[in-house]
């Protein structure tokens, strides 16, 4: 019988994700993963502050693209690595409605 296949690449997205809202609860900020259809958007962060001990969801909020695995990096030389993405991209990220941070 045969079955659908899952890629290496779906478990490396996971895991992107999950290690994206570790560091945000960390931080102490609010981490938001979307879970519909998206075009370049993983998620967002909202910003906490905290006055007097006591913290507040400020409704401040920055959309994250999250790119994680060796596919999305080049290696030109040994010096360090790259990262390219094609412009339809980068103009959706411009163009967004809210700031977008691209976390690699």
């Amino acid at each position: 019988m045969e079955l659908p296949k899952v890629p290496p690449t779906d478990e490396t997205g996971e895991r992107g994700v999950l290690m994206v809202r570790e560091k945000v609860l960390k931080l102490g900020h609010i981490f938001r993963e979307t879970t519909a259809r998206d075009y370049g958007i993983d998620g967002q962060i909202e910003i906490v502050t905290s006055e007097n001990g006591v913290k507040y969801a400020s409704g401040k909020l920055l959309a994250v693209q999250i790119k994680c695995g060796p596919s999305h990096f080049r290696f030109p030389n040994d010096d360090g690595w790259a990262f390219y993405c094609k412009a339809p991209h980068i103009n959706y990220w411009r163009e967004h409605s809210l700031p977008v941070i691209l976390i690699l």
